[in-house]
């Protein structure tokens, strides 16, 4: 059996195919303005799964027997409101079958989300992502500069716009050491378009680049 997997982010759209033994096939990216290839690409599959954060994919205009994981049909226990997004529904199916252990998932999107899953899905954590960071600044102070992402190692900015990246690392690597302080000897993934920014602060976190694919792997292949 072949499955198609579909993760609909809020800016772009990652795709696999698979069969039971879950090595990925192929893996592709999709513009939302490109959904006519996204089809192509899935064409084959006897089952599409997908999780959707954003209104610009219909599911039902894919091809074959769709499958969408919510709220209402997850195999893992859901410790969270129905305002959990699917995405992070999909990431705990990833911990909890694929790791099977206690553990931290940091994704590093359009918002940074960090997510504790083990047995269920206990809880998380919801910051403002790289981008948004710099936007919300920038729109509201208007004597702010412009300022494009990029690795900044220094603690302090000699500059407003070094300043505004050292902030923004700064934080995030406070947190990620809070998280490991509280939770010890815990498994770690991060994952995210963002990711390669802040992967000299995550030495202790395995790279998950595919983390939403696989969970829907791991959920669509049981229900």
């Amino acid at each position: 059996m072949k499955f198609g997997l579909v993760d609909a982010g809020n800016s772009r759209i990652k795709a696999a195919i698979t069969d039971r033994s879950g090595r990925f096939d192929r893996v592709a990216v999709f513009d939302y303005s490109h959904i006519a290839e996204l089809v192509d690409f899935l064409k084959g599959a006897d089952v599409v799964a997908v999780s959707s954060v954003k209104s610009g994919l219909e599911p039902h205009s894919l091809a074959g027997n769709v499958k969408v994981i919510t709220y209402d049909n997850s195999l893992v226990p859901l410790n969270y409101s129905k305002t959990l997004g699917s995405d992070r529904i999909a990431k705990a199916h990833f911990v909890r079958f694929a790791v099977g252990e206690l553990s931290l998932m940091v994704d590093f999107g359009t918002a940074t989300v960090i997510d504790l899953v083990g047995e269920e899905f206990y809880g998380g954590v919801i910051l403002p992502g790289a981008g948004m960071w710099l936007s919300s600044l920038k729109s509201g102070a208007d004597l702010l500069p412009d300022v494009s992402l990029k690795e900044v190692r220094r603690n302090i900015g000699n500059d407003t716009g070094e300043a505004i990246l050292s902030g923004l690392f700064e934080s995030i690597k406070a947190i990620i050491e809070h998280f490991r302080r509280i939770y010890p000897h815990r498994k770690r993934f991060a994952t995210g378009g963002f990711y390669r920014y802040y992967r000299h602060y995550l030495h202790d976190f395995q790279h998950e680049p595919y983390a939403v694919l696989r969970g829907l792997y791991e959920w669509v292949k049981r229900v």
